[in-house]
């Protein structure tokens, strides 16, 4: 799924109309060949770029973060963690790769999961953990 975006009149961030209008973000959630293909055509990136968050054990990079040439594409692959169930019934993170591609005045992300539908974490009463007394909470409660 491609979802474009692009800053409104008023500065916030809108979906454009017409995705073909400049976009400045491009979020990339599990994505098919063909918009692999689309993304790779349409701005010249290595298909491994997008590829490369399809395998679940793929590793932390970053690729030509230190180039010179603004017209090469840059690559940063991150790890982010998301609370799931294990087998056994018990809460636990597991770690998925999620790429950021900067090129051409464009930020592209790009996850085989959905991102940024599913952006709210659980809230942790219904976890069923209390950190009222913690010693951790309690500077941050001036």
């Amino acid at each position: 799924m491609l979802q474009y975006f692009t800053t409104g009149k008023n500065g916030l961030l809108t979906t454009p109309d017409d995705h073909h209008d400049q976009p400045y973000w491009i979020n990339v959630e599990r994505p098919t060949s063909t918009e692999i293909d689309q993304l790779v055509t349409q701005f010249d990136l290595p298909k491994d770029y997008l590829t490369a968050i399809l395998d679940d054990a793929e590793v932390s990079r970053a690729e030509q973060l230190s180039t010179t040439q603004s017209s090469q594409p840059i690559l940063i692959v991150m790890q982010y963690p998301k609370l799931t169930t294990s087998k056994l019934g018990y809460l636990e993170f597991q770690v998925y790769p999620f790429a950021l591609i900067l090129v051409d005045q464009v930020v592209i992300t790009v996850s085989n999961y959905l991102v940024l539908s599913q952006a709210r974490d659980p809230p942790l009463i219904s976890l069923g953990l209390d950190f009222s007394g913690s010693s951790l909470v309690e500077p941050y409660r001036k």
